[in-house]
């Protein structure tokens, strides 16, 4: 069963300013999705193209206030992020589900509190090895970015096992 994630993608001049940081201190990841927020985690799912274009166009209305950075620590690397602010999705998924009917019948959506607080992050560098994890952490804290915005429509993509990559699941 084909595999997908629903995200809210971060605007202009944030994902640039995102983009920009990726480039200057991720060494380790080849490829990036554009920076957003992830709204439903990867699920396997039937979602057909006329699903696709319902999801996209419900009205997300997401406020993003960037509030510092934080990481998550796996057991093989890292991952240093900016926090979007608390709840700021936990509105989405609920009104999600109950606008359409047919995602939630096609895939298993993970509760609202399946991240806890991290939940409401951008990824900013992944894949981070342990004994370089502290320094870049600090380096990047000194860094402040600033701002508030709305994200007002969601994206789906699409896992491709063939390119072994996310791609966008309605080409844009």
């Amino acid at each position: 069963m084909p595999r997908y994630t629903i995200a809210a993608l971060v605007p202009d001049p944030w994902a640039a300013e995102i983009h920009a940081l990726r480039r200057q201190f991720d060494r380790w990841s080849r490829q990036w999705l554009p920076p957003h927020l992830t709204i439903v985690p990867p699920v396997s799912a039937d979602i057909s193209l006329p699903m696709v274009v319902e999801i996209e166009t419900f009205p997300a209305d997401i406020a993003v206030n960037w509030q510092g950075w934080g990481a998550f620590h796996h057991e093989r690397s890292n991952v240093i992020w900016l926090h979007a602010g608390q709840g700021v999705t936990d509105h989405l998924r609920p009104k999600l589900v109950s606008a359409i009917p047919s995602l939630a019948a096609t895939a298993t959506i993970p509760p609202v509190d399946w991240q806890g607080p991290a939940a409401y992050h951008v990824t900013v560098v992944n894949r981070v090895p342990h004994d370089v994890f502290a320094e870049l952490d600090q380096e990047l804290r000194k860094r402040t970015v600033a701002g508030q915005f709305v994200i007002p429509w969601l994206t789906v993509f699409q896992w491709d096992e063939l390119t072994n990559r996310w791609l966008f699941a309605r080409p844009k």
